[in-house]
């Protein structure tokens, strides 16, 4: 269709209401296509004379309207790639270093006025048409600020079944590759269905059960909620002016993980979190306000350490602050060394006090900027051999906690803490408050307030005030950022004696000092530690058995958690009875006294390090024995369950046991199995207020109520399953389950209930269960071939204990004769086509040609105009066909029209000797050089002799490799376009134009090689 043609029915329901409320309430100006149309380049992504006058206006005096020209120009030339939207980024940030011509000196010119808002313009409109290459794309909505793509929105109808959320992810990637010049400047992706909103950065890998969901509108106050309306809560929370500009200069940032440049988004939280620190300290320096504290308790998993470097990046961003220095204080040097490792992966400079001298000095010398450094070097210096530096650096420890050093007296002192602002801290969290006093100070916990803390918090804290932002464990778990715990208690067979569990409790109790540890450490005595072994004994065969029947078999790995550093060792003698000796790794802290038992389980940081890495990434160790160290502070999303042997409480508890909270692809669960006894009574040894710790962990039975009201839920759907074989089957799937909205509730079902089976397996409890839920699995996997052409990896990497009971079942063998996978082929197109123009194709024919047509549709709609739009009208009739799927029947003309197109576009490659691939670049050099089809197919074929052998399988994963073949194709076009005789600025103008496309045509569809 033309791009000024009219909005279907199905597009006004779904993308109206997010223009409406950014042009109706948040003051966006909305620009319909049929109007923007004449003022644009469908071959650009910038609306050029838009961008030409804001660039104008926000850098009056400083750059002509022919510099404007050039600085577009420069962005338009930015690579189409992650790199490229990194580069942009920094430019959006940053500004752009120009030197204006005539001058000798460059500038900074900004592309965006954050001073003042409303010298920017912001622009919205939908169906934003754009061509790149051969490709031709048409996003919802796309918003623009000063001409430039920001976000892009893919919006599903909700009154149609077949437009879902997953549909609009795959459109969101489909775009990004295909016209990646729009993404090169877009922020991030919004996709939503109405009932559900997620957005993702741009070029983010994430799969669509990662998006996040923004879902709070902060710092508007609305009468709704997102479970209420979605779209209205992301659009204040998002895309609002201030929010918006807001988020891109201070909440998005890139990052490089293993080599790969990430680009990573702000939460809804950290945003919140951040922005109320922000003002509460702008505020009161700017002496609208008194307040200087305040606390912000995110659940562990929420992102805490990623909140105070949002925190920390936007106070020292902020001019009105006149250069501060903000001090991020955590509790331990492992704390210390990742939150410094984040800030360098943000390329942001932070001053590092590594020792309790170098904090004093940086402190003394009133030094500006971040400084990290951990709660115990507030401390007086130790004597060391140098007595004048000894005696030097006393002073200067004196003379800051006297309040009298320039550093005291200045209001722009903001103090970061992570945990280190609880009273157990005492002397240390007095001298850092008497060296920082007229600091602010904000606290950072991952773990709510205890009942016993209350009163110390509330004099912390302003008036009435206990949480200047509160996150917590039920809101997590709801959004997905963890998953819910589950506990096994144990302790009953297991249980310690009081007499063993009072010593061994004593000899760690790890907040004494040395000298009384050393004490406590010699009253467990040899009988003592005998019987801990043959408790031992007991409980790693079990752990081993557990591990190896429910864990491993999901590719999920877990911690053992042990009493002391002598269980630990304990442990790893047994489980190496029973488990491969590679499966588990010691990791405790080394003292120089060590027994040789205990010393040969040493290791250096390097050596820890590597441990944790291979356990987070590589294959083995699966099981991590510990005691103290790996307990807080460490994530790792592989981790499934932790085995409890150690008596722990309170805050000790849930730091320990969310370890297992990360989320990671088909995990749903982390399970706490309790031999410790701990959750015997939960309510006595978490010390918190019950509202704080909703949703902390659940009995592992309520998995298996949930399991019976699903399988109940389910059997009662489908009408009772006495037998599957191929007739019942055919009921199921041709009949039953064509209807969309049956479907859908089945998939969705199923599913739940096959996550549950996972983890519950191979319980006992499942027994009576078993060939039933077998009957239902059948007709799951019969519906996923029929309807969506697919053998079901995804169902094996997931549900592996299922796909094992069913792979040799008779109902498997059943699902294989009757729901054979088709695959796109040309001559079975063809016979399926014959058969339904004779009149000869049942219901079940017609489904498998419409997934035929809808798997070509999805496979080539990126491949050139004449595929798109054959594609468009594929996935139309298609739409049609769900929608009426009762009826089949009367698709069956269209079916066998679009049937036959395919079949003549497939083959139109064959008349010329060509491959479908190696058509379409003939068709480029056909349409870009100007050449006739044969002269065409011969270029082509000259390049292919040139490339084969440097085009080998993966060559696009190596960048030597690219940039040989990218050589290589500048040359060939150089000197077919030299031919043509055209002027040189011409031919480097064409060049330039056409190299790029067509080596990205190679990259798309030569990936394993061109043979």
């Amino acid at each position: 269709m033309g791009e000024g043609r009219m909005p279907t029915p199905e597009e006004r329901i779904s993308e109206y209401p997010f223009i409406n409320i950014l042009s109706k309430e948040l003051g966006w100006e909305y620009v319909p296509p049929s109007e923007l149309k004449k003022e644009r380049d469908y071959n650009s992504a910038l609306l050029k004379d838009r961008l030409m006058r804001a660039l104008l206006r926000i850098n009056a005096g400083k750059i002509t309207e022919e510099d404007a020209e050039q600085v577009i120009k420069k962005l338009e030339y930015l690579p189409h790639t992650i790199e490229g939207n990194k580069e942009f980024l920094e430019i959006l940030k940053n500004g752009l270093s120009f030197k204006p011509r005539g001058s000798k000196f460059h500038r900074t010119i900004w592309l965006i006025d954050y001073e003042n808002l409303e010298n920017n313009e912001f622009l919205v409109t939908r169906q934003f048409y754009i061509k790149e290459g051969e490709n031709r794309r048409r996003p919802d909505i796309v918003l623009f600020i000063n001409g430039i793509p920001v976000v892009v929105i893919e919006v599903k109808s909700p009154t149609t079944e077949s437009e879902t959320l997953e549909v609009a992810y795959h459109q969101i990637k489909d775009y990004e590759s295909a016209v990646p010049k729009l993404f090169v400047f877009n922020q991030f992706n919004i996709i939503s269905d109405w009932t559900e909103v997620l957005y993702a950065p741009t070029f983010s890998d994430a799969p669509l059960d990662m998006w996040g969901r923004w879902k709070d509108p902060y710092p508007y106050k609305l009468d709704v909620t997102y479970d209420e309306d979605p779209i209205r809560v992301t659009a204040y929370g998002m895309l609002s002016k201030e929010n918006l500009i807001d988020i891109i200069r201070n909440f998005i940032f890139f990052r490089h993980e293993k080599n790969k440049l990430v680009k990573i988004m702000s939460r809804y939280m950290q945003f919140r979190a951040t922005n109320k620190i922000h003002d509460r300290v702008l505020r009161t320096y700017l002496g609208e306000d008194n307040k200087k504290t305040g606390l912000i308790w995110h659940t562990q998993g929420s992102g805490k350490s990623l909140t105070m470097f949002f925190t920390a990046w936007k106070l020292y961003r902020t001019e009105e602050l006149d250069n501060p220095t903000i001090v991020i204080v955590v509790d331990r040097d492992n704390l210390e060394q990742q939150m410094f490792e984040t800030f360098q992966k943000h390329k942001f400079n932070v001053k590092r006090a590594s020792s309790i001298p170098k904090l004093i000095e940086m402190l003394y010398n009133d030094e500006r900027g971040i400084i990290l450094t951990t709660v115990q070097k507030f401390q007086e210096p130790r004597e060391s051999e140098d007595k004048e530096r000894t005696r030097r650096y006393r002073e200067m420890f004196e003379a800051l906690k006297s309040g009298n050093h320039p550093i005291n007296k200045r209001q722009n002192v903001i103090v970061l803490t992570d945990e280190s602002h609880r009273s157990q801290y005492g002397i240390l969290a007095i001298n850092m408050r008497a060296m920082l006093s007229n600091a602010f100070i904000f606290g950072f916990t991952g773990t709510p307030i205890a009942k016993d803390e209350r009163n110390t918090f509330e004099k912390f804290n302003p008036p009435g005030e206990l949480y200047l932002d509160r996150y917590s464990i039920e809101e997590s778990i709801k959004d997905g950022f963890t998953v819910p715990i589950y506990y096994q208690y144990k302790g009953v067979k297991y249980k310690v004696d009081k007499e063993l569990a009072d010593k061994l409790f004593e000899s760690e109790f790890w907040m004494l000092d040395e000298e009384t540890k050393k004490k406590l450490q010699k009253k467990v005595d040899r009988r003592l530690l005998l019987k801990l072994r043959k408790r031992i004994r007991l409980v790693a065969k079990d752990i081993a058995e557990h591990y190896q029947k429910y864990i491993e078999p999901l590719g999920f790995k877990g911690q053992v958690v042990a009493v002391n550093r002598w269980a630990c060792a304990y442990y790893k003698e047994e489980l190496d009875k029973y488990l491969p000796p590679e499966w588990s790794e010691v990791v405790f802290s080394p003292r120089d006294d060590d027994p040789p038992e205990l010393e040969k389980y040493h290791k250096s940081k390097e050596e820890i390090e590597e441990i944790v890495e291979k356990f987070r990434h590589g294959d083995t160790p699966k099981l991590l024995i510990v005691t103290n160290m790996l307990l807080t502070g460490f994530d790792a999303p592989v981790n499934q369950v932790m085995y409890l042997d150690k008596y722990l409480r309170d805050h000790n508890l849930l730091q320990a046991i969310a370890r297992v909270n990360r989320p990671a692809p088909g995990k749903e669960f982390g399970l706490v199995i309790d031999y410790s006894g701990v959750f015997e009574n939960l309510k006595e040894v978490l010390n918190f207020y019950q509202e704080d710790i909703k949703g902390v962990a659940y009995n592992y039975d309520s998995l298996k109520e949930g399991f019976k009201n699903l399988y109940n839920e389910l059997v009662e759907f489908l009408g009772g399953i006495d037998q599957v074989n191929k007739n019942t089957l055919d009921y199921f799937v041709i009949n039953y389950l064509r209807d969309p909205v049956k479907a859908k509730f089945f998939e969705e079902k199923y599913q739940q209930l096959a996550k549950l089976f996972e983890f519950i397996s191979p319980d006992p409890f499942l027994a009576p269960y078993l060939d039933t839920y077998k009957k239902i699995t059948a007709i799951y996997k019969a519906y996923v071939r029929k309807y969506k052409g697919k053998k079901g990896r995804k169902f094996r990497e997931y549900y592996k204990k299922t796909e094992k009971i069913i792979e040799k079942s008779v109902e498997a063998k059943e699902i294989e004769d009757k729901f054979p996978i088709i695959k796109f082929d040309v001559d079975y197109l063809e016979k399926l086509s014959s058969k339904v123009e004779k009149g000869e194709a049942n219901d079940s024919k017609l489904i498998d040609l419409t997934v035929v047509l809808k798997k070509w549709s999805e496979r080539n709609k990126n491949k050139g105009p004449a595929y798109q739009k054959l594609s468009e009208r594929i996935e139309k009739l298609i739409k049609r066909i769900y929608e009426n799927a009762e009826k089949i029947q009367k698709f069956s003309k269209q079916l066998h029209e679009l049937a036959q197109e395919v079949i003549e576009i497939e083959k139109e490659p064959m008349k010329y000797g060509l491959s479908s691939e190696e058509f379409l670049l003939m068709s480029f050099l056909h349409e870009k050089l100007g050449v006739d089809k044969q002269t065409a197919r011969k270029y082509v074929l000259e390049l292919k002799e040139e490339l084969k052998d440097k085009m080998f399988s993966g060559w696009t994963t190596r960048e030597s490799a690219r940039a040989e073949v990218e050589q290589s194709v500048r040359l060939f076009l150089l000197v077919k376009l030299a031919e043509r005789n055209l002027e040189p600025s011409e031919l480097e103008r064409t060049l330039d134009t056409i190299h790029h496309e067509f080596f990205e045509l190679l990259v798309e569809n030569f990936d394993e090689g061109w043979k």
